[in-house]
């Protein structure tokens, strides 16, 4: 919720790429700037994880061993992802406008 509120203002809660996707389904945004914002998603969730890694002193990049492959985990993930969508959707209804008066200015004059 922090983070929704914190960093809705800059980027319309754009922190994940399935928020990008109920968006694009709901018609706030096109094709092309969807695609663009879950590449820059990805790519900063690998910047992201290397960095954690090199602050660990561990490998930059490494595969897990730890199988994540359970059913009450997707589950769990689908439940989370989706309270999140949710809370964004209310608390920025249009998402898409916040992002664009941050991205690009509109003329205040």
């Amino acid at each position: 919720m922090a983070l929704i509120l914190a960093l809705g203002p800059a980027s319309g809660a754009h922190c994940n790429p399935a928020v990008t996707l109920a968006d694009r389904t709901f018609g706030g945004m096109d094709t092309p700037t969807a695609i663009s914002y879950i590449v820059a998603q990805v790519s900063g969730g690998i910047v992201g994880v290397v960095g954690a890694n090199l602050m660990f002193d561990l490998n930059a990049l490494d595969w897990s061993t730890k199988n994540r492959a359970h059913a009450h985990l997707v589950f769990a993930e689908g439940i989370a992802t989706g309270v999140a969508v949710l809370l964004i959707r209310v608390i920025y209804p249009d998402i898409s406008d916040v992002a664009d008066q941050v991205i690009v200015p509109h003329d205040q004059g």
